[in-house]
């Protein structure tokens, strides 16, 4: 299928409480080059017509790091 043609919307629930690590966020808040860039970046630049939504699970206790929750479309945070 043409990336181009992938259309709608895919949620991602990531178990870690802490955040997406800055590995896979890489490039979302600060241009890196695309290769550099974390896994939700590159995905959201070869399938630019969907939008990526991920959230996290919380706990409390746990001090947090990293990004709980976004949106993203065509490499940019719309949310």
């Amino acid at each position: 299928m043409e990336p181009l043609k992938v259309t709608g919307v895919l949620k991602v629930h990531q178990s870690n409480p802490r955040g997406v690590c800055n590995k896979c966020s890489k490039g979302l808040l600060k241009p890196y080059p695309i290769e550099n860039s974390g896994i939700f970046y590159q995905a959201s630049k070869k399938y630019p017509n969907l939008t990526i939504e991920v959230t996290s699970e919380i706990d409390d206790s746990v001090k947090t790091n990293g990004l709980l929750s976004f949106s993203l479309k065509d490499g940019k945070i719309i949310e």
